[in-house]
C-alpha cells in the first residue's frame, strides 16, 4: 500500500483509485456505523475521496494513509449527520 500512496502523492490517479478500491469495504462499514441512509453513505464516501485526493500531498507519513482517510470519512459523516439534524422540515419536501 505504501508504494500506491507514494504514487498517488505524485499525482497518479490510478494509484489513488487502487487505494480506494483496497479500502472501499472498510470505508463503507465505518460510514454505515454513522449514517443509516445508503445514499448519504455513498455521498460521504465520495466527498471523502475528493478531499483525500486533493490533500494527499500533505500526508506526511505514508504508513498513516488508512487512519488519515478514515478520519476524513468520520468528519464527513459527522457533517452529513449534522446537516440532516439541522435541516428545516420544509427543505425535506
Amino acid at each position: 500500500m505504501d508504494e500506491l500512496v507514494k504514487r498517488a502523492q505524485q499525482g497518479d490517479k490510478e494509484a489513488f483509485t487502487e487505494l480506494i478500491l483496497l479500502l472501499k469495504a472498510d470505508l463503507y462499514k465505518i460510514a454505515k456505523t454513522r449514517i443509516k441512509n445508503d445514499e448519504d453513505i455513498y455521498d460521504a464516501i465520495q466527498e471523502t475521496m475528493i478531499v483525500a485526493f486533493k490533500s494527499i500531498k500533505k500526508l506526511k507519513k505514508i504508513e498513516s494513509f488508512k487512519p488519515w482517510i478514515i478520519k476524513i470519512l468520520i468528519n464527513t459523516c459527522n457533517t452529513v449527520s449534522y446537516t440532516h439534524l439541522t435541516l428545516p422540515t420544509s427543505d425535506l419536501v
